[in-house]
């Protein structure tokens, strides 16, 4: 294999070589060129060099993939039996969900994209395993919560929802949860964990409508409710109730 490799290394030289040298034959009647230069010539030399350009670029693309691909299997970290490396790689997404983060959730699946786009190597071990991509926040766009439920797998989806800490009218928000839903409607028996966070206690009537609505999950193992808005106290004097009303119907995700 050395050899081979070494033959193919000297024949890159030796084309290199020639293509620079006829380039530069090409080019050379160009520089001292006068007016009475033959512009069908030249027309005929671009349109040669374009075509034989075209010809190698696909060729050159391939081949140079190929080449770092073999140069990547030799990197001595892929020495590592696969299922160590996954297991390097998913203790690496926990530190980068470390709860002193703005949007630790967010964090991870920015690290997860990142080290499955690596190298070929990466990118399948990534994408064979389901906890990579089983926590989900509907905040991500319809495309990327689709393509993270397709690669968990059978993996139980841990799904948070995060209000953000900005005005959104009462409809304008529902809509964003009817959106969210119709992404993970066909998906929900793979639901194992779901997280709700609302930044406006007027929101809370809005979710418990909203989750009421599900058929029981199956898999349903936590159910959390959040509220990281300032205190009640700040706030309100009196008892407050949201507007519009609404009716907490969770029987159906009770049993």
């Amino acid at each position: 294999m050395t050899r081979s490799l070494s033959d193919a290394r000297a024949a890159l030289a030796l084309a290199t070589t020639q293509y620079l040298e006829a380039c530069d034959v090409l080019c050379s009647p160009l520089k001292t060129a006068s007016n009475e230069t033959n512009r069908l010539y030249i027309n005929e030399v671009a349109e040669s060099a374009e075509n034989f350009i075209g010809s190698i670029r696909d060729k050159l693309s391939d081949t140079v993939i190929v080449l770092k691909r073999a140069r990547n299997r030799h990197v001595h970290i892929h020495w590592i039996p696969p299922e160590i490396l996954v297991k390097i790689m998913l203790l690496d997404l926990e530190v980068h969900e470390t709860p002193g983060l703005e949007n630790p959730i967010a964090s991870r699946a920015s690290r997860a994209i990142s080290l499955s786009s690596v190298c070929s190597h990466w990118r399948e071990l990534a994408i064979q395993t389901g906890s990579f991509w089983s926590r989900i926040l509907f905040s991500f766009s319809t495309s990327l919560v689709t393509a993270f439920i397709q690669r968990a797998w059978d993996r139980p989806l841990e799904v948070t929802m995060i209000e953000p800490p900005i005005e959104l009218t009462y409809y304008s928000y529902q809509y964003e949860l009817w959106r969210s839903q119709s992404v993970v409607k066909d998906h929900i028996d793979k639901i194992g964990s779901l997280n709700l966070s609302v930044y406006n206690l007027a929101k809370i009537g809005v979710i418990t409508d909203w989750v009421s609505r599900f058929s029981p999950p199956c898999c349903l193992q936590e159910l959390s409710l959040g509220y990281t808005g300032e205190r009640w106290s700040d706030i309100f004097q009196e008892p407050y109730f949201p507007s519009p009303p609404t009716t907490l119907e969770l029987d159906s995700i009770a049993n």
